[in-house]
């Protein structure tokens, strides 16, 4: 199945497209009946969260918990906050072995594995070179781009074997191997949304919609005459205009998007996004504009999509059908988008 998508929508600047993604699931996942469900919301991880929930009986403390448990995930994972854990674990010297957090041995021992079965298209390792692009903690400096010698220094760091992570006597712990930084924002908002869909669950909640960044997680149903939540699929602009391919009926599932057009650089005519192919060092540039992946966890459906960005069409197309995943791939055609789905995401 193709779809032939053309971008001729209004412009609006990166607020009005939050609001978008926000009236999209409204309209087409969220409803209109607002007497039957509860709306939480609030700021993290420089965006919004949003929460529906179908259910009246809702503790009026729901809302300052799952603050509380975003605060948790920042001071875990974030690396632009000096005193969080990912910021401990690389600050650690060569040979340091650390104990870690429950959560953090959880995902970095996931994220391994999705490194492994995407033959190292996703590296959390790949800071350093985030860092010389200018899209992590330091300023992007034109001049000092595009150098081969410094994009191979930076490489050397780069590898999901320079750490390990292992559990003992009911402890966990990492070791690092190298003088690496890790990375976890392509997973951390992904992961957030599965943290609080499972306080949700632990409060007693079983429909709801769980919302961060554009990245979603739906429990359950819609309405007693409703089967699961209907959620649009992103299409990419580079104009920040934004649409939607499909909407698709999703229960007890995530979709997560990831896209080289949302944050990048012009450099001689061309465009460089923040997305970094941990194979060659350099942005990438390929035929695809985004891709969005449903899975059972969202922090695996962000870790997928960002996977298959870097592997290009061809590459991500045989992947995710050998894989067996529900895939929707964005691809350039000149002005317009072509969306392609993976052979799982046809039946749905």
């Amino acid at each position: 199945m193709v779809i032939n998508v053309n971008n001729g929508m209004r412009h609006m600047n990166k607020k009005i497209y939050i609001s978008l993604i926000l009236i999209i699931l409204i309209v087409f996942g969220w409803g209109l009946t607002r007497d039957r469900y509860v709306y939480l919301s609030g700021d993290t991880m420089g965006t919004i969260y949003n929460i529906k929930i179908r259910n009246n009986n809702i503790n009026n403390q729901l809302n300052n918990k799952i603050k509380v448990l975003l605060e948790s995930v920042n001071r875990q994972f974030s690396l632009f906050d000096e005193s969080s854990e990912l910021s401990k674990l690389n600050n650690l010297s060569v040979g340091e072995k650390q104990e870690i957090s429950q959560d953090m041995y959880k995902l970095l021992s996931e994220v391994v594995e999705i490194s492994d079965m995407t033959m190292g298209s996703f590296d959390i390792t790949v800071a350093p070179l985030v860092n010389y692009w200018g899209f992590g903690k330091q300023d992007r400096d034109l001049d000092q781009l595009f150098n081969d010698d410094e994009v191979n220094k930076k490489l050397s760091f780069v590898g999901m074997d320079n750490f390990s992570v292992f559990a003992k006597d009911d402890k966990y712990y990492f070791v690092k191997y190298s003088e690496i930084e890790l990375d976890l924002g392509a997973v951390a908002k992904g992961y957030g949304v599965d943290k609080i869909a499972d306080l949700l669950i632990s409060e007693g909640m079983s429909d709801f919609v769980v919302e961060i960044g554009g990245e979603v997680k739906a429990i359950g149903d819609k309405s007693g005459k409703e089967t699961g939540w209907n959620i649009g699929v992103l299409v990419p602009s580079y104009n920040n205009e934004q649409g939607y391919s499909n909407v698709v009926n999703i229960k007890n599932m995530a979709v997560a998007t990831s896209g080289d057009y949302r944050n990048y650089f012009e450099y001689d005519g061309k465009r460089y996004s923040h997305m970094i192919n941990p194979k060659t060092g350099f942005p990438v540039i390929n035929d695809l504009a985004s891709v969005s992946v449903i899975d059972e966890d969202c922090f695996r459906a962000d870790a997928i999509a960002t996977a298959l960005m870097v592997m290009g069409k061809g590459q991500a197309i045989k992947w995710v059908n050998d894989n067996d995943i529900v895939a929707f791939l964005n691809v350039r055609n000149g002005d317009d988008i072509i969306v392609e789905l993976s052979d799982k995401a046809k039946g749905i």
